[in-house]
């Protein structure tokens, strides 16, 4: 009878899959599991694929579990390499249908343990299969049977992962004609070698721009800058500066960071808005400053209104009444009723008095 078993190894930052199969050394039986009432698990696949980097080392043990490694370190081992092909590297490929009569490459190993290094994608990623008998589990207990495992191992270039711009760099910029302007882009990256970081400005009048620093694509034209070179801030992370120094009208439009390497490139592009001297978004800006000079004119203004108020007041008799412009009036009124005056302490200093009563 056949016993599937299905185990993961971590090795750094990999998990290479493992799927074991036990099979009687006196024949070749075809796949069966261990328990007949557990049919589920029949040709049933278990992977998970994990990178490795490339440029690093791995070592593989043909064992199920590392404690059973002392007990078969002096076991001869087969070791069989398949290159990685569009049937063996597809996720939904199952294990269980690789059969003995498939073309494996044989390699020139044969202790408990693979050491790899130096890891290449072309050379080295594919399924590797580990073939001895008998198997010991325990020092005291051996297993007669042909023990085999079938490893995947996935080897990947970080340097073709496309970088990432970080902060919705660059921003967009509004400023001043004679200002300086500055455009930040800000690129993580684990390639190597690392990132190229370039500036463009998409041109919308292309009638002068015909130099072969000009790349007309879909009817965008855009126009490579010169900018300062790119600096690393930290282990995967980039800056580069687009610097504008007294800047003119000329230069409002829009510009663009992109960054690439070998795995493709990713561009950010931004606004940067000059305004004139003569921009009428200016005219707000004279606003804030007219409160300054309002409220001492008022300061002034408020004190005289007040004094010629009191004058006028005073000038009327108190009450706001000319009295020559009173006693005519009381003539054509009366005619007979004169005018006397009044002490000092009273309000009005003119009374109405009638002569009879006198």
């Amino acid at each position: 009878m056949i016993c599937n078993l299905s185990m993961f190894i971590v090795a750094a930052h990999t998990i290479i899959v493992i799927t074991a199969a036990y099979r009687l050394a006196d024949g070749d039986i075809p796949y069966r599991d261990v328990n007949e009432n557990n049919n589920s698990d029949l040709n049933q696949d278990i992977r998970q694929l994990i990178e490795r980097e490339v440029g690093s080392d791995i070592q593989i043990n043909c064992v199920i579990k590392p404690e059973h490694l002392p007990y078969n370190k002096d076991s001869k081992v087969d070791w069989y390499f398949q290159p990685c092909t569009s049937i063996f590297c597809d996720t939904s490929y199952n294990y269980l249908e690789i059969s003995n009569d498939s073309e494996w490459i044989k390699l020139n190993q044969s202790s408990i343990t693979l050491h790899l290094t130096d890891l290449d994608v072309d050379r080295h990623s594919g399924l590797y299969r580990c073939s001895m008998e008998p198997y010991k589990i325990r020092a005291d207990a051996t297993l007669n049977i042909h023990f085999y495992m079938n490893h995947h191992l996935v080897v990947t270039d970080s340097s073709q992962i496309i970088p990432r711009i970080l902060d919705r760099t660059p921003a967009n910029i509004t400023t001043s004609v004679g200002q300086t302007a500055v455009f930040h882009c800000r690129v993580q990256s684990h390639s190597f070698p690392p990132p190229l970081i370039k500036w463009y400005k998409i041109e919308t009048n292309t009638s002068n721009k015909k130099d072969s620093h000009t790349i007309t694509y879909h009817n965008i034209t855009y126009d490579l800058i010169k900018s300062g070179d790119q600096k690393q801030i930290a282990d995967t992370l980039y800056l580069s500066k687009l610097i504008f120094q007294n800047v003119t009208v000329q230069h409002t439009g829009i510009y663009g960071c992109v960054a690439l390497n070998y795995g493709g490139f990713i561009q950010q592009e931004a606004y940067l808005h000059v305004n004139s001297p003569f921009d009428s978004t200016k005219k707000p800006q004279i606003n804030k400053y007219f409160w300054l000079f309002f409220f001492p004119i008022c300061l002034i203004i408020v004190p005289i209104i007040v004094y010629m108020w009191f004058y006028s007041y005073n000038k009327k008799g108190g009450n706001g009444i000319d009295p020559t412009s009173r006693s005519k009036e009381m003539e054509n009124v009366t005619g007979s009723n004169q005018w006397v005056a009044r002490p000092n302490n009273v309000k009005n200093p003119y009374m109405v008095v009638d002569p009879y009563v006198v």
